[in-house]
């Protein structure tokens, strides 16, 4: 089951606590996810 609150809006970025994880960070953090990349823009 997932949870109502999986992923929680901070100011580093998108986090899940269930992974200890951030997604697309806006601000370094210790763990991340990046859900994708382009050479050609950040």
């Amino acid at each position: 089951m997932i949870h109502e609150y999986f992923l929680e809006l901070t100011s580093n970025g998108l986090y899940c606590a269930a992974g200890d994880f951030y997604l697309d960070p806006q601000k370094p953090v210790q763990t991340a996810v990046i859900s994708h990349a382009h050479a050609d823009h950040a």
